[in-house]
């Protein structure tokens, strides 16, 4: 049975697990001061083209998201995001915790997109310093979105622009910032620091890594905070070597992209059978995720030849490819339900 559930459910991609043996050989030192953290930074400044940053490893997305929250957001503060956000919707308000009592500014149609004009619109009249209203501190927008939206260089530069304004910090929820990086053939840096992000939360676990976050504050987001905030919040291991080693792996030769388009494209692939067969799009498909209104009989049929979550959100369906997906396979369960 073909597992359309998550991204989560694929096993971790052959070159991470190499690079988790390699390392696993002899000795070294522990708590970050180990040689593979030093090769990731170097990686990560080719890859990002810039070593004005600062990195912060953590071992899952709720951990990372919450840790970068609170390195760019006092307990007065709020965080200005989308009302389906992620850190809203699924991490148990930990983003709330880790920052000490900050709180959510939601804005946007549930079922619509994000727009900077709705995020203006939300900030110009704001009680900026009055004591009596939380202070907004970050804009937060996720790359890709839950419905797997993908905001381009110039959208990302218009929230950039809007934040500013407002003396905001961009945070971007990167889990699939991979998946949004192959679907706008932008580089790294055109879709992070130079469209004006100041922090960025980079998604390893989604796309072939075991349990890898990588959190990246460019420029004036850089701080001292930094280590003592992650060893407080529990996201340090002591044999930090293994959470270096997966992101070494996955970014080398960039197989991490190579990876995301392959996921991408199975999720094209799904979406464009199921259309064929009489199902209905919610949203367009820009990542990996599916989010498509299916006839019941179709519904049925899929259910006996895959895992997913059928009646997801206004009786649409949610269908996630990975990198492990096979293109046979998707052809065979859109034969099977035909």
């Amino acid at each position: 049975m073909l597992d359309l559930r998550s991204d989560n459910t694929a096993p971790v991609a052959p070159e991470v697990m190499a690079a988790l043996a390699e390392a696993n050989a002899g000795t070294d030192a522990a708590y970050g001061a180990d040689s593979w953290s030093g090769r990731l930074k170097a990686e990560l400044a080719r890859v990002f083209e810039t070593d004005d940053f600062d990195l912060v490893m953590a071992i899952t997305g709720t951990g990372a998201n919450s840790l970068a929250l609170s390195l760019l957001c006092p307990s007065w503060g709020a965080i200005v995001c989308h009302p389906l956000a992620h850190v809203v919707q699924d991490e148990c308000n930990a983003p709330l915790m880790f920052t000490g009592g900050a709180s959510w500014l939601t804005v946007g149609d549930p079922l619509g997109r994000l727009t900077p004009d709705e995020v203006a619109k939300l900030l110009e009249p704001y009680h900026f310093g009055s004591m009596h209203s939380a202070q907004p501190k970050v804009l937060l927008l996720a790359q890709a979105s839950e419905r797997g939206l993908v905001w381009s260089v110039e959208e990302t530069k218009a929230f950039a622009a809007v934040a500013g304004r407002h003396g905001l910090h961009l945070m971007l929820d990167g889990a699939r910032f991979a998946n949004a990086l192959v679907r706008t053939g932008a580089s790294p840096a055109e879709l992070s620091w130079r469209a004006g992000v100041d922090a960025l939360v980079l998604g390893m676990t989604k796309n072939g890594g075991m349990a890898a976050e990588l959190i990246l504050l460019f420029g004036k987001a850089r701080t001292k905070a930094a280590p003592f905030l992650r060893k407080r919040s529990g996201q340090v291991m002591s044999k930090g070597r293994y959470l270096a080693a997966q992101a070494i792996g996955a970014l080398a030769g960039d197989k991490w992209l190579e990876r995301a388009a392959h996921a991408n494209a199975m999720a094209e692939r799904l979406a464009q059978g199921l259309v064929q067969k009489g199902a209905e799009l919610a949203f367009p498909v820009e990542a990996n995720l599916i989010f498509a209104t299916l006839p019941p009989a179709l519904q049925a049929k899929l259910a006996q030849h895959a895992q997913f979550f059928p009646g997801y959100e206004k009786g649409s369906s949610r269908l996630v490819t990975s990198w492990a997906t096979r293109p046979d396979e998707i052809d065979q369960l859109l034969q099977s339900v035909a």
